[in-house]
């Protein structure tokens, strides 16, 4: 099991050094802020995306910048995708430590416009697709002999709903008992799987969606009135996630697997 890493410094338990990261949905948004502050630990992270330009543009960046990347195509739920994602880190670096399930998508609709395809394919991206990664990233460790960590990304609105998000709220409550589920199975293993909960986070994406969010909040401006409302007063950064993700990958957090934990601002505190 798990080695007593009490005498390490805590230098050594944030580096990275020697590791290799997939994060799935690395080109933009908390995906990229993710594999840059992993890559600054020391890993070689592979962008994984399905805008496979932006993701090779990202990765030269960061090897101009001194920081080991690469970069491939990854289209979800493709289950062939994704294990070719898994087979590509294994042969740029000969191993795999982490895996990141980050992409995803959140359309905003009334529940009575949502159609029966709709629904699918949110969860079949969001849940599906973080499950199918988790399975891919867990054998490529279990193969290699290595301890891991696979992260999932989970929302606040699983525990406090909002307007428009009914298939996007549902597929994260999955991936909340999903998370538990694969830490136990996978714990013998040394395997560690850990949820990480974001509030809204000024992203693309997000960005994209506000005209539909802000109907969806009854015709005010969204972003401003979520903020607000919580303790910090204001919404994300894909930076502040991206940072508790990348402690979670290291060993200072070798205790933590099987919870959800949350990078709110706050939110779930009331």
């Amino acid at each position: 099991m798990l080695t007593n890493l009490s005498d390490r410094k805590l230098s050594e338990l944030f580096s990275l050094s020697g590791k290799t990261a997939v994060i799935t949905g690395g080109a933009k948004g908390i995906g990229l802020a993710t594999a840059k502050r992993i890559a600054e630990l020391g890993a070689h992270v592979i962008l994984a995306d399905m805008d496979i330009e932006t993701a090779q543009k990202e990765a030269a960046i960061f090897k101009s910048q001194g920081l080991l990347a690469s970069a491939t195509q990854l289209r979800l739920p493709d289950e062939q995708s994704i294990n070719d994602a898994a087979d590509f880190a294994v042969k740029e670096t000969g191993h795999l430590d982490i895996w990141c399930n980050i992409a995803g998508i959140y359309p905003v609709s009334d529940t009575m416009s949502i159609k029966v395809e709709d629904w699918r394919k949110v969860l079949d991206i969001n849940l599906l697709g973080s499950f199918l990664g988790s399975r891919a990233g867990i054998r490529k460790m279990i193969e290699g002999k290595r301890k891991g960590v696979v992260i999932n990304i989970h929302s606040t609105t699983a525990w406090k709903t909002v307007p428009g998000l009914p298939h996007y709220i549902a597929s994260k409550g999955g991936i909340e008992a999903m998370t538990r589920a694969l830490a136990v199975e996978f714990g013998p293993n040394e395997i560690r799987v850990v949820g990480v909960s974001p509030t809204m986070t000024e992203t693309p994406g997000m960005d994209s969606q506000k005209a539909d969010l802000d109907k969806a909040f009854g015709g005010v401006d969204s972003h401003q009135v979520f903020g607000s409302r919580l303790p910090l007063g204001r919404t994300a950064y894909p930076d502040e996630i991206a940072r508790v993700i990348a402690m979670l990958c290291t060993d200072l957090s070798q205790s933590i697997t099987g919870s959800i934990v949350a990078a709110d601002l706050g939110d779930s505190a009331f």
